[in-house]
């Protein structure tokens, strides 16, 4: 005999002959396991659209190719799901009991599943296409990265150096929800600080405090499920320093002299940062050493109680 269209597995036996039915007999016939060969997506598809995955909130079609998938008339798909694991998130999660919830149909005999994404973050994900008992061999997809578009809110222009002034992120593939949310960094090349108490809102908007720092032309970073954006093309900046008052303001051309500044946003709170002085432009030598960076201990910093802040330093001999 040659095999029907069909699938599944343990499949009994009968023989008609003459019009009488043979017993059951236990064949343990089955067809083969449902495989998963490719995906045609959304995303790709798009002429102009250059996404690297699926967008975060869901709701894209994506075609899964592959074969033994049974007919479009026998619709016999028991569930698909996909994820790190193969089971995070449910475009279908039960055809046969809940076929109006169930976002995937077939709709090529065999070849062709159709599906809509679900709302989701991350890469490779495992998908797992049960066709009649029968589970898929191995294939992946990932979501796209999340994207940076814009940085707003007092902390992204002329941010304090003390930190906890909040900025609001938008762009897009945030993830479905805060446990996907990795770190949120910024800096010079978007890692030299890392942004504290980051908030999910949705899949298009971040809420987080700056941290203690200093500089300008800041980069932002943002991590979710383990895909990293690119680095903003939108930047921030802390405050510039400004200098309110001098005083001793002369001293002798041999050195030794103690002299005090006072003005706002030293950045004297500022973990592993340090402190140049310069003399018309030139950086003067505060340690004996460099002439680019001063050491610790050879000034002293701090804030008042009335929130000026202070460096005192000996000056070095110059002219």
């Amino acid at each position: 005999c040659t095999s029907s269209s069909g699938t599944g597995f343990d499949h009994s036996a009968h023989v008609f002959v003459g019009g009488q039915q043979s017993n059951e007999y236990d064949a343990q016939i089955a067809y083969a396991r449902p495989s998963v060969h490719y995906f045609k997506p959304l995303w790709e598809s798009v002429v102009g659209k250059t996404a690297e995955g699926a967008s975060t909130p869901g709701g894209e079609w994506i075609v899964v190719h592959g074969e033994n998938f049974g007919t479009v008339s026998d619709n016999a798909i028991d569930s698909i799901t996909y994820g790190p694991n193969g089971v995070e998130f449910h475009p279908c999660l039960n055809n046969k009991q809940h076929p109006d919830s169930c976002e995937c149909r077939l709709m090529v005999d065999h070849e062709q599943i159709r599906c809509n994404t679900t709302e989701g973050s991350g890469k490779m994900h495992r998908w797992i296409i049960k066709i009649d008992g029968q589970n898929s061999t191995v294939s992946t997809t990932s979501y796209d990265r999340p994207t940076i578009e814009s940085i707003t809110g007092p902390g992204a222009i002329d941010a304090s150096c003390d930190g906890g002034q909040e900025i609001t992120i938008t762009g897009k593939n945030f993830g479905p929800g805060q446990k996907y949310l990795g770190d949120v960094t910024y800096g010079p090349s978007g890692t030299e600080y890392v942004a504290d108490n980051c908030q999910y809102v949705s899949h298009f908007e971040i809420t987080c405090e700056t941290a203690k720092g200093l500089g300008k032309e800041l980069s932002w970073l943002v991590s979710v499920d383990g895909q990293l954006s690119d680095l903003s093309a939108t930047t921030t900046n802390y405050k510039t320093p400004v200098i309110s008052k001098v005083y001793v303001e002369t001293g002798k051309t041999a050195g030794g002299s103690l002299h005090r500044i006072n003005g706002t946003d030293f950045g004297v709170k500022v973990p592993n940062s340090y402190i140049e002085v310069l003399f018309d432009g030139v950086p003067i030598v505060l340690d004996g050493v460099s002439s680019t960076k001063a050491t610790q201990g050879s000034y002293l910093s701090g804030r008042e109680p009335d929130g000026v802040d202070f460096i005192e330093f000996t000056l070095p001999p110059l002219t």
